[in-house]
């Protein structure tokens, strides 16, 4: 599978913003995940756990174990107990995508029931249906820590740099949204609550962004990188180092701030945006991230306070930065001259909406790739089973989604 702990979350943040209008997020939210394509998705975990009860959770737990076994995974067990090979598995077509979304269809109002009852009650974990999991793992593999592990492959997945896959939005929300993280091994804690607050961002959600993001604050304070490794090592079985693991758990936690930042940026909320910003900068610099590279974070935040010399000497520390990028050292140049003559207007339109949060995530995408954060994870069995799984799952309602688009195209989910 493709790296999925925090490298994703890199290229997640440009899209964040917020125009949320009175309604409140939590209300915002609720409304958000009442939907055909989350209906669809639970009728995926409604299948795979009573996929002898019906013909239709028999055909859609077959496509989907076929898809986990063609990307990797061991596709759960046979009736002896046995894992599933996976070697020679075919990738699914676009007729089998038809025919899965065709199947889900069938289910939508198990789906939706489930979603009226807001806990999954009377649900089991799904993954342990998919592959066999070591016995660490196991042993803390409940619903809300499946919550966590699909939350997680449903980012390395929509948002991976190369290979990014059509995942909706709200199936990102249910997941962050169900998954409750003070509930999980403490090593886990503050990780997690990063990627919720990144997914919240992304989806207009600014306060829900920036309560987790403080919440993996207070949750990082204590939590050191033999913790997280650990922690990692039980999900699959080969743990980052523990230096590896300092560069995650921090890097996790700036980008958090870098998405609530610029999801208030948006939504208009500078004094609400700031106070993210300087969060950030503090994230950035335990994760050692130099002053020149945290310099224009700390520029814009000088000039929102209207402390000119510290803007000054913030873009003057890039300037004069020989190894900075050639082509940001013209750009800050140009806006210390634009500085001189007070052009204020032309210095808040550089630092465009989503500006933040990119730059920060460029910044933490660099240090963990060089780090080979993920080069231990990506293989492992249970990474390969949320691949196969999720974007299964996701190509099926990206394309029932565009399929309910028409009166005609319904029809065809219907099997008429």
């Amino acid at each position: 599978m493709k790296p999925w702990i925090l490298g994703l979350l890199a290229f997640s943040l440009a899209f964040s913003g917020c125009t949320c209008g009175t309604k409140s997020d939590e209300e915002i939210l609720k409304e958000r995940l009442d939907t055909i394509k989350v209906h669809l998705y639970l009728a995926t975990k409604i299948a795979i756990l009573k996929a002898d009860q019906s013909a239709d959770a028999k055909r859609v737990r077959a496509q989907l174990v076929r898809a986990v076994r063609a990307a990797g995974g061991s596709g759960g067990k046979d009736a002896a107990g046995d894992a599933k090979p996976s070697a020679g598995a075919k990738s699914m077509s676009a007729a089998d995508y038809l025919e899965l979304a065709k199947a889900l269809y069938a289910l939508r109002a198990e789906g939706k029931k489930l979603l009226d009852s807001g806990d999954e009650s009377g649900m089991q974990p799904v993954l342990s249906k998919l592959l066999s999991p070591e016995p660490a793992l196991s042993k803390v593999l409940d619903l809300n820590f499946e919550h966590a592990l699909l939350l997680t492959g449903l980012f390395a997945l929509k948002f991976h740099p190369k290979t990014p896959l059509p995942i909706p939005d709200e199936l990102v929300l249910y997941e962050a949204s169900m998954t409750k993280a003070g509930k999980l091994p403490e090593g886990l804690r503050s990780l997690v609550r990063s990627i919720k607050s990144v997914a919240y961002a992304n989806n207009k959600l600014c306060d829900l962004a920036a309560a987790e993001g403080a919440g993996a604050d207070a949750d990082g304070r204590s939590l050191t990188g033999k913790q997280l490794a650990a922690a990692i090592g039980v999900i699959t079985g080969a743990a980052p180092s523990d230096k590896q693991a300092d560069e995650i758990a921090n890097g996790a936690r700036a980008v958090a701030h870098g998405a609530a930042a610029s999801c208030y940026v948006r939504r208009g909320q500078k004094d609400k945006a700031v106070a993210e910003l300087e969060k950030l900068v503090v994230a950035l610099e335990q994760l050692g991230v130099p002053p020149h590279d945290t310099a224009l974070v700390r520029a814009y935040i000088a000039l929102e306070k209207g402390e000119r010399a510290e803007l000054k000497k913030a873009l003057g520390q890039i300037r004069d930065h020989k190894q900075a990028d050639p082509a940001l050292r013209k750009d800050v140049t140009e806006l210390l001259q634009k500085l001189e003559a007070g052009d204020d207007a032309a210095l808040q339109a550089y630092f465009d909406k989503a500006f933040f949060g990119v730059f920060a995530a460029k910044i933490i995408y660099r240090r963990i790739d060089r780090a080979g954060g993920f080069d231990s994870i990506k293989n492992a069995e249970i990474a390969k089973t949320l691949d196969g799984y999720l974007g299964s799952a996701a190509k099926t309602l990206d394309k029932a989604g565009k399929l309910l688009s028409t009166k005609g195209l319904v029809n065809k989910l219907k099997g008429k």
